[in-house]
This record gives structure tokens, C-alpha cells and sequence, in this order.
């Protein structure tokens, strides 16, 4: 059985501040952990207790909302220096894995869900499936893959927080972005 990594920011921003204040949690942004596997991107091949380098998820700049995409980058390029991450460890299949990176491939490009992410706090909306929030879309990723984290939920109403509550989850690791561990 293997697994995939996801990672929880506990964003410093002003605006992190206030996702995490108004989610009531202790995270901001959630992402899968990738690496680079002969110029491919894979979900897996993170060696236990190793810090990745590379993020697939749902980012923007709140002020320049048409850069916001779904999108591969550096853990060091979109965060504050010194921002604690949390790395969770989700068990799997291969099968399931690939499932997930598969939706986050399928869905590179697309654009970043600010009302939603907003909405999900106060009266969720419904889902736009053009565009997506960072703990929308890798919960989506795992449902697709047949992989459910949590009972009855859609994901336009999953916050970081809520997406790191799965019991399935299992913390495996914490770094802070910048290089230091």
C-alpha cells in the first residue's frame, strides 16, 4: 500500500490570517506534495520524513485574481518565508494515487475559485467546475479516485481546516518554507 502527501500551510499573510481566522482553523492552503520522476510529475517517491519541493494545487494572488490558476510550484515560491507546513500522509493504492494525480492534471489551468472559497464559509453556493480553492480541489482529487476522507461532504464546503480533520490523514512531518526544517 502506498500513499500520497499532502501539505497544510499555516499561512502568515494578512490574508492567510484571515482564512485561518475565519475557518476557524490552523490552516490556510492545502496542496499535494509532488516530485519529479524522469520529468514527470508523480504524487508518490517522497522518501519518509523528506521535504518535498514541488506543490500541485489551487493558487492566486487575491490581487491579481486573473494569474490565479491550478498550478505546479516551488513550496518556497508562493508562501512567506518561515510558514510552518504540515505534511500528511494519505494511504493508498497506486491505482488511487495516479486517480489523483490525474484529477489535478485534467485540471491544470483552470482558474482559481475565489467566490467559492469565500462562499464555502457562509452559505456555500455550489461547485463551479471550472474553477477551484486549494482544499476544494484535492478533496475532489480523492473522491475521484474513489478515496473518501470524509462522510458526506462536497467539496465546494471543504476549508484547509476541515480537509485536514479526515481521519484518514496521518501527520508525518513539519518544515517551514524558506529551506528551513
Amino acid at each position: 500500500m502506498g500513499g500520497v502527501y499532502f501539505l497544510a500551510y499555516r499561512g502568515r499573510s494578512p490574508l492567510s490570517r484571515l482564512i485561518r481566522f475565519l475557518t476557524a482553523g490552523d490552516y490556510s492552503h492545502i496542496g499535494l506534495a509532488v516530485v519529479r520522476e524522469g520529468g514527470e510529475l508523480a504524487p508518490w517517491g517522497l522518501r519518509h520524513g523528506a521535504r518535498p519541493e514541488l506543490e500541485l494545487g489551487a493558487w492566486g494572488r487575491w490581487y491579481r485574481p486573473w494569474e490565479a490558476r491550478i498550478r505546479v510550484l516551488g513550496i518556497d515560491e508562493a508562501h512567506t518565508p518561515g510558514t510552518p507546513v504540515d505534511l500528511f500522509r494519505l494511504p493508498c493504492t497506486e491505482a488511487e494515487a495516479r486517480g489523483i494525480l490525474d484529477f489535478y492534471r485534467k485540471h491544470l489551468g483552470a482558474g482559481y475559485d475565489f467566490l467559492g472559497a469565500l462562499t464555502s464559509l457562509v452559505r456555500p453556493v455550489g461547485e463551479d467546475k471550472r474553477r477551484w480553492f486549494c482544499s476544494e480541489i484535492a478533496y475532489a482529487a480523492c473522491l475521484a479516485a474513489g478515496v473518501r476522507l470524509l462522510n458526506e461532504t462536497r467539496p465546494h464546503k471543504v476549508t484547509p481546516r476541515i480537509f485536514a480533520l479526515s481521519p484518514y490523514l496521518k501527520r508525518v512531518g513539519q518544515f517551514e518554507t524558506g529551506g528551513r526544517s
